[in-house]
């Protein structure tokens, strides 16, 4: 038992060593902890002071680096932006260049349309057309060419037909209607303020015994009386009624009342004056006629054409044209002396059976224009004579221009033919030529050439002269023949040279109308 509890106590006291080496095991391991801790911190705060340092050291870093980061973002971005606006300003510049040339294009193609249209117009165009303008006198009835006359004498047109006639009339009528109009609005005030016509006691006594020294007084004071009770407006009916009116009659009327009646009552026609175109005025038409038919003839030739080719040349000069005439040599020594050997007609002057061309001869100048001269001057040289055959061989010119033209199915309007004496007919039946001429000209002999004469629509384009009407009237008078119409030789002959002009500028116009037809544009 005792060496249990020995056992026991060695046992405890073991066990109390034990525990007590443990706890001084335990308090080494303490402090040696808390030396180690205390080492650490220390440590710690040596390598925490280290770590700010870098920290700090870093932070300057990344500050510097943002800062040169954010100046080059800066610089790039300047630069950018410049790039940008360099191409902007470009993009703009080609934008404007764009802008510009569709502008350019739309108003060229624009421009495109209407100088096609233009020249769709333009190829419609009659530039001789516009040059020569050949009408009608808007007063009379003379033919013009650009505006001069071309005639002898000539009536002028019916009121009727004139414009400045008829707009007049319409503005006389547009301002009576609106009389009226304004009359029946202020009927009160205009019948107040209306001119009365003077009574028959404003007339002196003594004027009208001056008229009428048998007149009665008693039956004049009666009279005026009478007058003097009637209003305005049927004092002014019986003023102008010769005393045909409720108070007074024919037997008691006044002596300038008869007379006014019997002015009102028998109204007289109005008369026509006949208008003479100076030959100033007769020569510029001719020249500007002229120069129409020596253009046609150079234009004919033109774009590989043959041309017109006349018997005579022509030789625009203005008022002072003229013409060379081509004698034939085949007449008699009388053609030396100024006989014009003229075609028989338009078939014959150009015959398709002769081949060989005619020989050249040389042309004689004549004026186609008519100069007057004095007494002195006329008895060497006949001036009418020289001057019809210029107009002969000018309307001979027109003819062959006619006959020259492309289009054989249209005809001028009015046919130019030569008459002779006899009858006769060529071989191909296409011309017959007659003496049956109504033209009081043509029996003048003095104009004849070659046994013939020029006519235009069965006018002869021979102007007479003084003598030769004095002929025609000597022969009208041994036939016993007259007008019936009241006008004298001398006018109806002047008359008719006028439609010849007339029928000449006609003809003009329309080989005007055939070169234009027939143009290459």
């Amino acid at each position: 038992m005792t060496q249990h509890l020995t056992a026991m106590q060695q046992h405890i006291s073991q066990s109390q060593c034990q525990s007590q080496s443990r706890w001084q095991q335990k308090e080494y391991d303490t402090t040696k902890i808390n030396d180690i801790n205390d080492d650490s911190i220390n440590d710690d705060n040596d390598n925490g002071n280290d770590e700010e340092n870098e920290i700090h050291e870093l932070r300057k870093r990344l500050e510097s680096i943002r800062i040169q980061r954010r100046r080059i973002h800066e610089s790039k971005y300047k630069e950018c932006m410049k790039q940008q606006d360099r191409l902007l300003e470009r993009l703009n510049i080609r934008r404007r260049d764009r802008n510009e040339i569709i502008h350019e294009y739309s108003s060229a193609w624009k421009g495109r349309d209407s100088v096609c249209l233009f020249l769709d117009c333009a190829k419609r165009w009659n530039v001789v057309n516009d040059c020569f303008y050949i009408w009608i006198d808007g007063r009379n009835e003379f033919a013009t060419i650009n505006g001069c006359r071309l005639g002898g004498e000539a009536f002028p047109l019916p009121s009727e037909l004139l414009v400045s006639a008829r707009r007049q009339q319409q503005q006389q009528q547009q301002q009576q209607d609106d009389n009226n109009n304004n009359n029946n609005n202020n009927h009160n005030q205009t019948s107040s303020r209306s001119k009365w016509v003077p009574t028959a006691a404003s007339i002196s006594t003594t004027e009208i015994n001056g008229n009428n020294n048998n007149v009665d007084s008693s039956s004049l004071s009666s009279q005026q009386h009478q007058h003097k009770q009637l209003p305005p407006r049927r004092r002014l009916l019986g003023f102008f009624s010769g005393g045909n009116n409720d108070t007074t009659n024919a037997s008691t009327a006044l002596p300038f009342q008869k007379k006014i009646s019997s002015m009102i009552s028998t109204p007289q026609l109005p008369i026509r004056v006949r208008v003479r175109v100076p030959w100033l005025e007769v020569n510029a038409a001719l020249g500007h006629a002229c120069l129409l038919l020596r253009i046609l003839q150079e234009s004919s030739s033109k774009n590989g054409g043959v041309g017109m080719k006349f018997t005579h040349e022509l030789h625009p000069i203005g008022a002072t044209s003229k013409i060379g005439i081509r004698f034939d040599k085949s007449v008699t020594a009388s053609a030396a002396n100024g006989v014009l050997a003229a075609a028989a007609g338009l078939s014959s002057i150009y015959n398709a059976t002769s081949t060989t061309s005619p020989p050249y001869v040389q042309p004689v100048v004549y004026n186609l224009f008519f100069e007057e001269s004095s007494g002195f001057n006329s008895f060497f040289k006949n001036n009418f004579r020289n001057f019809n055959w210029a107009l002969q061989a000018f309307l001979q010119c027109i003819a062959e221009a006619a006959a020259q033209q492309k289009d054989k199915t249209i005809a001028i309007p009015h046919v130019i033919r030569h008459y002779k004496q006899s009858s006769t007919t060529n071989k191909n039946n296409t011309e017959t030529t007659t003496t049956n001429n109504n033209n009081n000209n043509n029996s003048i002999g003095i104009n004849d050439l070659n046994g013939g004469e020029w006519t235009i629509g069965g006018l002869s384009i021979c102007y007479p002269s003084q003598q030769q009407v004095a002929a025609v009237v000597g022969n009208n008078s041994n036939n016993g023949s007259g007008n019936n119409n009241g006008m004298t030789t001398t006018s109806s002959i002047a008359l008719e040279w006028t439609r010849a002009c007339r029928y000449l500028l006609t003809d003009l116009k329309w080989l005007i109308a055939y070169a234009a037809k027939h143009v290459d544009r």
